[in-house]
Formats: structure tokens, C-alpha cells, sequence
């Protein structure tokens, strides 16, 4: 599975319940994908 965080937004690619899994996971700790982009580039 790789998860790549650029500055326009976020590449998730794996199999479909890799990519669940994570969006779940990360939806616990940010509540947008812009909190998350500013999170990993600060």
C-alpha cells in the first residue's frame, strides 16, 4: 500500500480494504484532507 501527500492532495493506492482501513484510520486524527496536507508539510 502507498500513501503519497503532496501540497494539492493525497494518493492513496493499495487494495480497496488496504484503502478503507486507512482512510479510516486518518479520518480519527484530521478532519479534512487539508489538515492532513498541513500536518505532514509543517
Amino acid at each position: 500500500m502507498t500513501i503519497i501527500v503532496h501540497d494539492k492532495g493525497v494518493i492513496i493506492k493499495g487494495k480497496a480494504w488496504e484503502v478503507r482501513k486507512a482512510l479510516k484510520h486518518y479520518s480519527k486524527q484530521h478532519n479534512t484532507i487539508h489538515d492532513w496536507i498541513q500536518s505532514v508539510h509543517a
